[in-house]
Protein backbone atom coordinates (compact mmCIF):
# COMPACT_ATOMS: atom_id res chain seq x y z
CA UNK A 1 0.00 0.00 0.00
CA UNK A 2 1.97 3.66 -0.69
CA UNK A 3 1.50 6.53 0.97
CA UNK A 4 -1.97 7.94 0.51
CA UNK A 5 -3.76 4.95 -0.69
CA UNK A 6 -6.73 3.61 1.55
CA UNK A 7 -6.75 1.44 4.25
CA UNK A 8 -9.62 -0.34 2.35
CA UNK A 9 -7.32 -2.08 -0.27
CA UNK A 10 -8.14 -5.65 1.89
CA UNK A 11 -10.84 -7.92 1.85
CA UNK A 12 -13.19 -8.99 4.26
CA UNK A 13 -13.41 -5.32 5.36
CA UNK A 14 -14.24 -5.17 9.71
CA UNK A 15 -13.15 -3.15 12.23
CA UNK A 16 -10.53 -5.79 12.55
CA UNK A 17 -8.64 -6.29 9.69
CA UNK A 18 -8.78 -2.50 9.47
CA UNK A 19 -6.47 -2.39 12.75
CA UNK A 20 -4.16 -4.49 11.09
CA UNK A 21 -4.60 -2.48 7.90
CA UNK A 22 -3.41 0.29 9.63
CA UNK A 23 -0.32 -1.73 11.52
CA UNK A 24 0.44 -2.73 7.91
CA UNK A 25 0.30 0.67 6.42
CA UNK A 26 2.39 2.13 8.94
CA UNK A 27 5.42 -0.37 8.51
CA UNK A 28 4.98 -0.22 4.83
CA UNK A 29 6.56 3.35 4.54
CA UNK A 30 8.12 5.37 7.46
CA UNK A 31 6.33 8.76 6.38
CA UNK A 32 2.89 6.97 6.18
CA UNK A 33 0.33 8.64 8.76
CA UNK A 34 -2.50 6.83 9.38
CA UNK A 35 -5.61 9.74 10.33
CA UNK A 36 -7.98 9.84 13.02
CA UNK A 37 -11.01 12.47 14.00
CA UNK A 38 -13.33 12.23 17.06
CA UNK A 39 -16.73 13.32 17.19
CA UNK A 40 -19.30 12.93 19.82
CA UNK A 41 -22.75 11.23 18.25
CA UNK A 42 -25.24 10.42 20.99
CA UNK A 43 -27.67 8.82 18.29
CA UNK A 44 -26.29 6.38 15.57
CA UNK A 45 -24.38 9.02 12.83
CA UNK A 46 -25.90 7.20 9.63
CA UNK A 47 -28.86 9.89 9.64
CA UNK A 48 -26.06 12.97 10.07
CA UNK A 49 -24.21 11.43 7.04
CA UNK A 50 -27.29 11.38 4.87
CA UNK A 51 -28.49 14.77 5.89
CA UNK A 52 -24.95 15.57 4.65
CA UNK A 53 -24.87 14.08 1.65
CA UNK A 54 -28.45 16.21 0.60
CA UNK A 55 -27.69 19.58 1.68
CA UNK A 56 -24.53 18.99 0.42
CA UNK A 57 -24.46 19.86 -3.00
CA UNK A 58 -20.90 19.74 -4.22
CA UNK A 59 -20.55 16.71 -2.25
CA UNK A 60 -21.48 12.97 -2.82
CA UNK A 61 -21.53 11.16 0.03
CA UNK A 62 -21.88 7.27 -0.35
CA UNK A 63 -22.24 5.24 2.92
CA UNK A 64 -22.08 1.58 3.72
CA UNK A 65 -23.07 0.07 6.91
CA UNK A 66 -20.85 -3.01 7.91
CA UNK A 67 -21.31 -4.73 11.05
CA UNK A 68 -19.47 -2.92 13.33
CA UNK A 69 -18.64 0.29 11.56
CA UNK A 70 -19.88 2.37 8.88
CA UNK A 71 -17.18 3.15 5.48
CA UNK A 72 -17.84 6.63 4.17
CA UNK A 73 -16.74 7.21 0.82
CA UNK A 74 -16.87 11.22 -0.30
CA UNK A 75 -16.42 12.91 -3.67
CA UNK A 76 -15.75 16.51 -3.34
CA UNK A 77 -15.72 18.93 -6.11
CA UNK A 78 -13.96 22.20 -5.58
CA UNK A 79 -14.15 25.06 -7.54
CA UNK A 80 -11.33 26.35 -9.31
CA UNK A 81 -11.00 28.71 -12.45
CA UNK A 82 -7.72 28.21 -13.60
CA UNK A 83 -8.09 24.42 -14.55
CA UNK A 84 -9.83 23.38 -17.68
CA UNK A 85 -12.63 21.90 -16.36
CA UNK A 86 -13.49 24.71 -13.36
CA UNK A 87 -13.21 22.14 -10.58
CA UNK A 88 -10.87 20.02 -8.36
CA UNK A 89 -12.12 16.56 -7.63
CA UNK A 90 -11.06 15.22 -4.32
CA UNK A 91 -12.00 11.48 -3.72
CA UNK A 92 -11.47 9.71 -0.21
CA UNK A 93 -12.78 7.32 2.00
CA UNK A 94 -12.95 6.51 5.92
CA UNK A 95 -14.08 4.33 8.33
CA UNK A 96 -16.74 5.69 11.39
CA UNK A 97 -16.44 3.39 14.68
CA UNK A 98 -17.87 3.81 18.18
CA UNK A 99 -14.83 3.45 21.00
CA UNK A 100 -16.50 1.13 23.27
CA UNK A 101 -19.62 2.04 24.52
CA UNK A 102 -19.28 5.42 24.81
CA UNK A 103 -20.98 8.60 22.93
CA UNK A 104 -17.52 8.86 20.63
CA UNK A 105 -17.12 7.86 17.27
CA UNK A 106 -13.36 7.66 15.61
CA UNK A 107 -13.35 8.18 11.62
CA UNK A 108 -9.83 6.66 10.34
CA UNK A 109 -8.45 6.75 7.20
CA UNK A 110 -5.11 6.39 5.22
CA UNK A 111 -5.43 8.91 2.99
CA UNK A 112 -3.10 12.34 2.20
CA UNK A 113 -3.69 15.58 4.64
CA UNK A 114 -5.56 17.01 1.60
CA UNK A 115 -8.43 13.94 1.26
CA UNK A 116 -8.66 14.20 4.81
CA UNK A 117 -9.26 17.73 4.99
CA UNK A 118 -11.73 17.38 2.03
CA UNK A 119 -13.35 13.95 3.07
CA UNK A 120 -13.71 13.09 7.09
CA UNK A 121 -12.88 16.44 8.44
CA UNK A 122 -15.74 18.25 5.70
CA UNK A 123 -18.37 15.42 5.97
CA UNK A 124 -18.05 15.56 9.89
CA UNK A 125 -18.01 19.30 10.33
CA UNK A 126 -21.25 19.31 7.73
CA UNK A 127 -22.89 16.96 10.08
CA UNK A 128 -22.86 19.14 12.97
CA UNK A 129 -24.75 19.37 15.31
CA UNK A 130 -25.90 16.09 15.37
CA UNK A 131 -22.01 14.65 14.95
CA UNK A 132 -20.17 17.71 17.14
CA UNK A 133 -16.15 18.34 18.06
CA UNK A 134 -15.10 18.09 21.57
CA UNK A 135 -12.16 20.14 22.50
CA UNK A 136 -9.47 18.87 25.13
CA UNK A 137 -7.90 21.36 27.40
CA UNK A 138 -4.66 21.56 28.20
CA UNK A 139 -5.38 19.48 31.72
CA UNK A 140 -6.82 16.49 29.82
CA UNK A 141 -4.32 16.77 27.31
CA UNK A 142 -2.02 15.82 30.17
CA UNK A 143 -4.34 13.19 31.80
CA UNK A 144 -4.53 11.08 28.81
CA UNK A 145 -0.53 10.89 28.90
CA UNK A 146 -0.44 10.18 32.29
CA UNK A 147 -2.92 7.56 31.96
CA UNK A 148 -1.70 5.64 28.65
CA UNK A 149 1.95 6.09 30.81
CA UNK A 150 0.22 3.93 33.45
CA UNK A 151 -0.87 1.24 30.46
CA UNK A 152 2.56 0.68 30.25
CA UNK A 153 5.55 -0.87 32.26
CA UNK A 154 6.61 1.53 34.88
CA UNK A 155 10.02 2.33 33.34
CA UNK A 156 8.32 3.80 30.36
CA UNK A 157 8.46 7.27 29.26
CA UNK A 158 6.70 9.39 26.90
CA UNK A 159 8.67 12.20 25.27
CA UNK A 160 7.12 14.91 23.39
CA UNK A 161 8.83 14.98 19.99
CA UNK A 162 6.97 18.53 19.17
CA UNK A 163 4.60 21.18 20.37
CA UNK A 164 2.57 23.37 19.23
CA UNK A 165 1.13 25.81 22.47
CA UNK A 166 -0.56 29.18 22.25
CA UNK A 167 -0.85 32.36 24.51
CA UNK A 168 -3.20 34.68 24.66
CA UNK A 169 -1.52 37.79 23.38
CA UNK A 170 1.19 36.20 20.92
CA UNK A 171 1.63 33.56 17.80
CA UNK A 172 1.51 30.45 17.96
CA UNK A 173 5.08 28.37 20.19
CA UNK A 174 6.28 25.37 18.24
CA UNK A 175 8.94 23.38 20.00
CA UNK A 176 10.89 20.39 18.36
CA UNK A 177 12.88 19.72 21.73
CA UNK A 178 12.21 15.89 22.77
CA UNK A 179 11.62 16.04 26.51
CA UNK A 180 9.64 14.52 28.73
CA UNK A 181 5.48 15.35 28.61
CA UNK A 182 5.10 16.43 31.95
CA UNK A 183 7.69 18.89 31.61
CA UNK A 184 5.90 20.49 28.39
CA UNK A 185 2.52 21.11 30.22
CA UNK A 186 4.30 22.55 33.32
CA UNK A 187 6.44 25.23 31.41
CA UNK A 188 2.88 26.29 29.67
CA UNK A 189 1.18 26.12 32.82
CA UNK A 190 3.99 28.49 33.97
CA UNK A 191 3.69 30.62 30.70
CA UNK A 192 -0.14 30.73 30.79
CA UNK A 193 -0.24 28.84 27.86
CA UNK A 194 -2.62 26.64 26.62
CA UNK A 195 -1.19 23.42 24.92
CA UNK A 196 -2.95 23.08 21.33
CA UNK A 197 -1.29 19.41 19.91
CA UNK A 198 1.54 17.55 20.52
CA UNK A 199 3.32 14.62 18.84
CA UNK A 200 4.48 11.66 21.17
CA UNK A 201 6.70 8.68 21.33
CA UNK A 202 6.30 6.14 24.39
CA UNK A 203 9.22 4.46 24.92
CA UNK A 204 10.32 1.66 26.88
CA UNK A 205 13.94 1.38 27.72
CA UNK A 206 14.79 1.63 23.94
CA UNK A 207 12.08 0.22 22.36
CA UNK A 208 9.35 2.65 20.84
CA UNK A 209 5.70 1.11 21.68
CA UNK A 210 3.83 4.10 20.16
CA UNK A 211 4.60 7.11 18.08
CA UNK A 212 1.74 9.20 17.82
CA UNK A 213 -0.40 12.37 17.68
CA UNK A 214 -2.89 14.29 19.96
CA UNK A 215 -5.02 17.52 19.85
CA UNK A 216 -7.55 19.42 21.72
CA UNK A 217 -9.61 18.92 18.75
CA UNK A 218 -9.81 15.54 18.74
CA UNK A 219 -7.84 14.96 15.51
CA UNK A 220 -5.58 12.37 16.22
CA UNK A 221 -2.60 10.40 14.11
CA UNK A 222 -0.83 6.91 14.56
CA UNK A 223 2.96 7.30 13.53
CA UNK A 224 4.71 3.85 14.40
CA UNK A 225 4.91 1.40 17.21
CA UNK A 226 1.85 -1.27 18.28
CA UNK A 227 -2.01 -0.59 16.67
CA UNK A 228 -3.03 -2.63 18.85
CA UNK A 229 -1.87 -0.40 21.81
CA UNK A 230 -3.30 2.55 19.84
CA UNK A 231 -6.79 0.88 19.07
CA UNK A 232 -7.11 -0.93 22.81
CA UNK A 233 -5.11 1.75 25.31
CA UNK A 234 -5.08 5.42 23.85
CA UNK A 235 -7.98 5.68 21.95
CA UNK A 236 -10.36 4.61 25.17
CA UNK A 237 -8.63 7.26 27.37
CA UNK A 238 -9.34 10.02 24.32
CA UNK A 239 -12.62 8.57 24.29
CA UNK A 240 -13.55 9.00 28.15
CA UNK A 241 -12.44 12.47 28.13
CA UNK A 242 -14.60 12.78 24.97
CA UNK A 243 -17.81 11.25 27.28
CA UNK A 244 -16.86 13.57 30.10
CA UNK A 245 -17.62 16.50 28.07
CA UNK A 246 -20.77 14.76 26.46
CA UNK A 247 -22.22 14.09 29.80
CA UNK A 248 -21.27 17.81 31.39
CA UNK A 249 -22.21 20.04 27.84
CA UNK A 250 -24.84 17.43 26.87
CA UNK A 251 -29.13 17.86 27.24
CA UNK A 252 -28.41 21.67 28.88
CA UNK A 253 -31.69 22.93 27.37
CA UNK A 254 -34.01 24.98 29.48
CA UNK A 255 -36.26 22.79 30.26
CA UNK A 256 -39.62 23.36 27.60
CA UNK A 257 -42.49 21.95 30.32
CA UNK A 258 -41.22 23.46 33.51
CA UNK A 259 -39.04 26.17 32.21
CA UNK A 260 -35.95 25.00 34.76
CA UNK A 261 -32.86 26.19 33.67
CA UNK A 262 -28.75 24.49 33.67
CA UNK A 263 -26.00 26.63 34.68
CA UNK A 264 -22.28 25.94 33.28
CA UNK A 265 -20.05 27.64 35.93
CA UNK A 266 -16.46 28.65 34.57
CA UNK A 267 -14.01 29.51 37.37
CA UNK A 268 -10.49 30.74 36.55
CA UNK A 269 -7.56 31.02 38.50
CA UNK A 270 -7.11 34.92 37.49
CA UNK A 271 -9.38 37.34 38.74
CA UNK A 272 -10.28 38.98 35.27
CA UNK A 273 -13.16 41.13 35.87
CA UNK A 274 -11.93 43.52 38.86
CA UNK A 275 -13.14 46.78 37.51
CA UNK A 276 -16.59 47.43 35.40
CA UNK A 277 -14.13 48.32 32.54
CA UNK A 278 -12.78 44.36 32.55
CA UNK A 279 -15.48 43.23 31.37
CA UNK A 280 -14.69 44.11 27.42
CA UNK A 281 -12.36 41.20 27.96
CA UNK A 282 -15.46 38.96 28.17
CA UNK A 283 -16.88 40.80 24.93
CA UNK A 284 -13.20 40.90 22.91
CA UNK A 285 -13.24 37.08 24.12
CA UNK A 286 -16.58 35.99 22.24
CA UNK A 287 -16.98 38.30 19.82
CA UNK A 288 -14.49 36.73 17.68
CA UNK A 289 -16.76 33.40 17.85
CA UNK A 290 -17.34 31.64 14.48
CA UNK A 291 -20.90 30.63 13.01
CA UNK A 292 -22.34 33.10 15.80
CA UNK A 293 -24.08 36.25 16.57
CA UNK A 294 -23.12 38.51 19.58
CA UNK A 295 -25.49 40.81 21.40
CA UNK A 296 -24.35 42.77 24.67
CA UNK A 297 -27.10 43.81 26.78
CA UNK A 298 -25.23 45.09 29.53
CA UNK A 299 -21.49 45.69 30.43
CA UNK A 300 -21.44 47.31 33.88
CA UNK A 301 -20.76 46.57 36.39
CA UNK A 302 -20.85 42.41 35.41
CA UNK A 303 -21.27 41.62 31.44
CA UNK A 304 -24.68 40.50 30.09
CA UNK A 305 -24.12 38.76 26.29
CA UNK A 306 -26.26 36.41 24.69
CA UNK A 307 -24.93 34.21 21.48
CA UNK A 308 -26.91 32.73 18.94
CA UNK A 309 -25.23 29.46 16.71
CA UNK A 310 -26.09 30.05 13.65
CA UNK A 311 -25.03 26.25 12.55
CA UNK A 312 -28.42 24.77 14.25
CA UNK A 313 -29.92 27.97 16.55
CA UNK A 314 -28.94 27.08 19.48
CA UNK A 315 -28.88 30.41 21.59
CA UNK A 316 -27.53 31.05 25.52
CA UNK A 317 -26.54 33.59 27.78
CA UNK A 318 -23.41 34.66 29.42
CA UNK A 319 -22.93 36.22 32.61
CA UNK A 320 -20.13 37.72 34.58
CA UNK A 321 -20.35 36.37 37.73
CA UNK A 322 -18.17 36.98 39.71
CA UNK A 323 -14.21 38.64 39.39
CA UNK A 324 -13.02 35.29 38.43
CA UNK A 325 -16.28 33.52 37.53
CA UNK A 326 -18.10 33.58 34.03
CA UNK A 327 -22.00 31.19 33.81
CA UNK A 328 -23.89 30.13 30.56
CA UNK A 329 -27.09 29.13 30.74
CA UNK A 330 -28.22 27.45 27.45
CA UNK A 331 -31.69 28.33 26.55
CA UNK A 332 -34.53 26.29 24.93
CA UNK A 333 -32.45 25.23 22.55
CA UNK A 334 -28.62 24.94 23.63
CA UNK A 335 -26.96 21.97 21.71
CA UNK A 336 -23.61 19.96 22.93
CA UNK A 337 -22.04 21.60 19.84
CA UNK A 338 -23.42 24.89 20.45
CA UNK A 339 -21.87 25.28 24.26
CA UNK A 340 -19.00 23.11 23.70
CA UNK A 341 -17.57 26.03 21.24
CA UNK A 342 -18.37 28.73 23.57
CA UNK A 343 -16.63 27.15 26.00
CA UNK A 344 -13.45 26.64 23.88
CA UNK A 345 -13.78 29.93 22.53
CA UNK A 346 -13.21 31.17 25.91
CA UNK A 347 -10.72 28.96 27.12
CA UNK A 348 -8.60 29.67 24.09
CA UNK A 349 -9.24 34.05 24.18
CA UNK A 350 -8.93 34.01 27.98
CA UNK A 351 -8.14 31.25 30.30
CA UNK A 352 -8.35 27.57 30.66
CA UNK A 353 -10.75 27.53 33.51
CA UNK A 354 -12.46 24.49 35.61
CA UNK A 355 -15.80 24.39 34.09
CA UNK A 356 -18.74 22.48 35.87
CA UNK A 357 -22.54 22.45 36.48
CA UNK A 358 -23.85 25.62 38.22
CA UNK A 359 -26.53 26.05 40.38
CA UNK A 360 -28.65 29.32 38.53
CA UNK A 361 -30.73 31.39 40.65
CA UNK A 362 -34.72 32.33 39.83
CA UNK A 363 -34.47 34.23 36.62
CA UNK A 364 -36.84 36.89 35.19
CA UNK A 365 -37.62 38.31 32.24
CA UNK A 366 -35.77 41.56 32.85
CA UNK A 367 -32.71 39.72 34.08
CA UNK A 368 -32.64 38.92 30.24
CA UNK A 369 -34.42 41.80 28.66
CA UNK A 370 -33.19 44.88 31.16
CA UNK A 371 -34.52 48.08 30.59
Amino acid sequence: MGVGESVFDYDGLSLTNIRRAVDVFVDEGRRNKVRFKTVVATEDPLRALEQADASLSNTEIDVTEHEDHYRVAVTKRIKRTDLEDGHRLVESDFALFQIGETDIWAAVTGHSPDQFEHGPLWVLGKSEPMLSTFFASSDDLAEILYQLKASFPAETEIQARKTVAYSRDEEGEISFKQRPFEEIFAVAADKGNYVDKMRFTVKTGDTIRLDAFLSRDGKLKFLGGDATRFFEDFLPIVAAVGQQKADLFGHKERSAETGELNELQIDFDTAHFKAPEDTEKLIRALDGLPNANLTVYHDNPYAHLSILDTIDGSSCDVFVTDSDTVSIVPSYRGSFNSLMRVAEQLSRELEEGEISEGTPEEQTMADFFPT
